[in-house]
């Protein structure tokens, strides 16, 4: 009777065991997925803010140098 209840309980655990890794990895699957979310808008919000720098910057240059000339 021992045996058969210890059987029971290793399933019962092992049923509970499951259902928390999946949510876990649910969960993990989430986080990374918001993290290559935040990571590919904060990437284009900088490089976007790099180019109009460097299109400011090239229209200065260009202005000082049409006024040389």
């Amino acid at each position: 009777m021992s045996d058969y209840l210890e059987q029971e309980r290793g399933f019962e655990f092992q049923l509970l065991y499951n259902g928390v890794n999946k949510k876990f990895r649910e969960r993990a699957g989430y986080i990374k997925d918001y993290n290559f979310y935040i990571t590919d808008k904060l990437q284009k919000t900088v490089l976007d803010g790099a180019d109009q720098i460097h299109s400011e910057v090239l229209d200065r240059l260009t202005k000082k140098k049409d006024k040389l000339y």
